[in-house]
């Protein structure tokens, strides 16, 4: 589900990327060799595409020391809690950033991508593709263990994951 966003949500989306880059000055984390601006701003883009195109109303909160794996996003018309995960590369996994379940903390897990290529190598940066969601149950049933170089992660391939549109507030309706 490919989503443009115009000059003026871009601007909104680097603002509040660079307010919660601003609170992290001093904490150390993995930089998989992109500015932590930069992975601030990835990861607003795509809460913000998944605000606006699924229904649901982001947590835009600053906090200083992250959101430690709390939800990102409220779909109210599902009565449910969303955790947006952006990968950097088309193809990439649904991944926590650990491999201990209880880090899945959201009732869904929405995974999204670059819309072309790379976030590197991309052409398109006013777009991201929001792959798909899969739901707690669901991930704590078929996630793996798997290696990417700096820790062990949970994760669950994207194939495996429902598609995104049925979040929408036409879509899933909450049994």
């Amino acid at each position: 589900m490919i989503v443009k966003l115009d000059h003026d949500e871009i601007m909104l989306i680097f603002e509040r990327a660079k307010e919660r880059h601003e609170t992290k000055n001093g904490i150390v984390v993995a930089d998989w060799g992109k500015h932590s601006l930069q992975r601030h701003y990835e990861g607003c883009r795509a809460e913000y595409a998944v605000e606006r195109d699924l229904g649901g109303v982001a947590d835009w909160s600053v906090r200083p020391g992250g959101d430690n794996g709390e939800p990102d996003i409220f779909f109210p018309h599902l009565d449910m809690t969303g955790q947006v995960k952006y990968r950097g590369q088309r193809g990439w996994d649904f991944a926590l950033r650990t491999n201990n379940i209880l880090d899945f903390r959201a009732d869904l897990g929405i995974l999204v991508w670059p819309a072309d290529g790379d976030d590197v190598r991309s052409t398109d940066h006013q777009s991201v593709d929001i792959v798909g969601y899969i739901t707690q149950e669901q991930f704590k049933e078929r996630a793996i263990v798997k290696g990417y170089g700096y820790g062990d992660r949970l994760v669950v391939e994207a194939n495996q994951l429902q598609p995104a549109e049925e979040l929408a507030p036409h879509g899933l309706q909450k049994a």
